[in-house]
């Protein structure tokens, strides 16, 4: 069948390669703020009966978990933390710090 166009079906595509992404593009309206009832069909959980939305998880990371933190984890030395932390203090003690515009000048980075 033709359209009015004088299209008479669609196209062929050449087959994709494996791995190949088809075109996708962004809306323009992508970054802008989600109206309040968006906002409420994101923010919701699907299922409020789940022990999971109970609202005892709430604080993902309480307080007392965090107590110990660097010293009760075995993948941090806490030696070279330490040592790290005292030259930092000491650094900036002997005002040997680094301004933005020094580091955009040492990188070549552009303002």
């Amino acid at each position: 069948m033709t359209s009015e166009d004088g299209d008479t079906g669609p196209k062929r595509t050449p087959p994709r390669r494996f791995g190949q992404l088809p075109d996708l593009a962004i809306t323009d309206d992508f970054d802008e703020p989600l109206l309040p009832d968006e906002i409420e069909a994101w923010e919701t959980p699907d299922d409020p009966a789940s022990p999971a939305d109970s609202g005892a998880l709430k604080e993902e990371w309480p307080i007392d978990d965090l107590d110990d933190w660097p010293f009760d984890d075995p993948s941090i030395d806490v030696a070279a933390l330490h040592k790290s932390l005292l030259e930092s203090e000491a650094d900036l003690a002997a005002g040997r710090t680094f301004s933005e515009e020094d580091i955009r000048a040492r990188y070549g980075l552009p303002r």
